[in-house]
């Protein structure tokens, strides 16, 4: 009868043992939920895209603008496209490419870098009142 006793005692000791660990591991951790919503938050996952898209913009902005090659072909036979057939045919080639007045491409980069910095501190407030939220959420 003892053993018996004993046995069950032990089996019992023993699931209660295991439901206390599942207890422990199934209660919330406010640094797993700050980082969970951190990753998860669909908001802040567009500002950090904003942000990276903006950086990237700055070597755009400070760049010339692309040079333009144009190549044209006048009176030329179109039977057997032998350039020196007709003495009026003309081949011209042109490579055009635009500088802009001084100062304006550096005053482009400078408005970008500032966007980016105006994107990135956006991001990082959003961040914050997220973890603020949080925190207040979980302590209540």
């Amino acid at each position: 009868m003892l053993k018996k006793r004993m046995i069950l005692f032990i089996l019992i000791l023993l699931s209660s043992v295991q439901l206390f660990s599942q207890a422990i591991e199934e209660q919330l951790l406010l640094n797993d939920l700050i980082e969970e919503s951190l990753n998860n938050n669909p908001q802040l996952q567009a500002y950090r895209l904003k942000v990276e898209a903006d950086s990237l913009k700055i070597p755009q902005a400070g760049a010339l603008p692309d040079p333009m090659v144009s190549l044209n072909l006048l009176n030329l036979p179109v039977d057997n496209f032998v350039f020196d057939q007709e003495a009026m045919s003309g081949k011209q080639v042109a490579v055009k490419q635009t500088f802009p007045f001084l100062g304006k491409l550096s005053l482009k980069e400078k408005i970008s870098r500032k966007n980016a910095r105006v994107s990135r501190a956006n991001y990082m407030e959003l961040k914050a009142q997220l973890i603020r939220n949080i925190k207040y959420i979980y302590y209540d």
